[in-house]
């Protein structure tokens, strides 16, 4: 629109401009033609008032004609002057040739912006065509400022935001359907032990220490499951972005203290030795209870897989950068083990009693309070790096 407009005033202004160098050149012959004509008179007729010559030109009455006829100037002729129609007929030839010209210009710009704007057509819809196709790339080069080009880069932008967005429910979906196999199969292996063992009681005569045992292991395949749940609930609040956590100075010292009072009874009875390192003063910014919860469940790792002396080291400094916490425990682990160790449901082998399900909600608990945790196997030993930067 904007180079239509500027076309049409362009062509507005050659026509004005024409006709005004046409004016001009007609007004100058017939002055200089008048002037002649008045030098003429006086001359030849001087009692001929010059006032009187010009007031009679200056007239609006209509002369006849039937002098210059005679001559053989008729009406249909451009002018009764040589000069003045020789004038008009090169004004002429030359105004034809400008818009001649300029209308060759216009058609030509016309035509090739036409073949543009076909051509970028063509490109969207090829470019539409390879994005129906899951071709996403976007050719960087062939931007322009043009509003096809604009067209472009927006179906592009909205393009990937759906794509993106299909790629993470289907991502979702996937890992729901993981999960909810994963759950089945870990809520399997209780459940059946369990309807076992009550099916046993039910059916057959035991004696009072056998059903005692039976019913402890019931119990403790409740309470395994009962873990599984609240750990999962957990993990559904933190995928759901919903957990709030709180912002305060927690002391490494006191949060440690209370990790050990968790894991207690289960120190005991594997018979692992816990050894704690640093000073009082170190500390780091986070949630202390969701801290303690991820700490708690690294050390439970930690005490269940301890091996020859069966003993876990925590070792806690205050770095330059960051606060370290380091939770060690005798005994190395595999490469697939290193690499998969924080995964949801992953185990060590299928023997383990172990849901696999600590570790990940450690993890997800560390990293949604701003800080990192990576494992490492170093001289026969599993060490568990926890950082929070300042």
């Amino acid at each position: 629109m904007k180079k239509f407009w500027l076309c049409f005033i362009s062509t507005l202004v050659l026509i004005i401009f024409a006709s005004y160098i046409n004016y001009c050149y007609y007004a100058k012959n017939i002055n200089n033609f008048v002037g002649s004509m008045v030098d003429i008179i006086t001359e030849k007729y001087p009692e001929v008032d010059e006032k009187e010559i010009i007031d009679l030109l200056n007239s609006e009455k209509i002369t006849n004609n039937n002098v210059l006829k005679k001559y053989g100037f008729v009406d249909s002729d451009i002018s009764y002057l040589k000069s003045v129609k020789k004038t008009f007929n090169k004004n002429l030839i030359i105004n034809t040739t400008i818009f001649v010209l300029f209308g060759i210009i216009l058609f030509v710009v016309s035509y090739n912006k036409k073949k543009k704007q076909d051509d970028e057509i063509n490109n969207l819809t090829n470019y539409l065509k390879r994005i129906n196709e899951g071709i996403y790339d976007l050719e960087i080069l062939d931007n322009t400022e043009g509003d096809l080009s604009i067209l472009k880069n927006e179906i592009y932008t909205t393009t990937i935001s759906l794509k993106k967005i299909y790629e993470h429910e289907y991502d979702e979906r996937i890992k729901i359907k993981d999960n909810l196999a994963n759950i089945s199969h870990q809520l399997k292996t209780p459940l059946t032990a369990i309807m076992l063992m009550i099916d046993t009681l039910i059916i057959e005569d035991v004696d009072e220490v056998k059903r005692i045992e039976y019913l402890k292991d019931i119990r403790s395949q409740i309470e395994n499951i009962n873990f599984l749940i609240i750990a999962l609930l957990k993990l559904s609040r933190f995928d759901a972005n919903v957990v709030v956590f709180e912002k305060n100075k927690i002391i490494v010292k006191n949060l440690i203290m209370d990790v050990l009072k968790n894991v207690d009874i289960l120190r005991e009875l594997n018979g692992v030795s816990i050894h704690t390192k640093g000073k009082s003063d170190v500390s780091f910014i986070g949630d202390y209870k969701w801290e303690c919860e991820a700490i708690t469940n690294i050390v439970k790792n930690a005490i269940e897989y301890a091996k020859d002396e069966k003993n876990v080291y925590i070792i806690y400094e205050d770095k330059k950068v960051y606060n370290e916490i380091k939770i060690i425990n005798d005994g190395t682990i595999t490469y697939e083990d290193k690499e998969n160790i924080f995964k949801r449901f992953y185990k060590k082998n299928n023997n383990d009693n172990n849901f696999g399900i600590g570790l990940s909600l450690a993890k997800e608990i560390i990293e949604k309070d701003k800080g990192t945790i990576r494992v490492e196997c170093k001289n026969n030993k599993t060490i568990f790096i926890l950082k929070y930067y300042k």
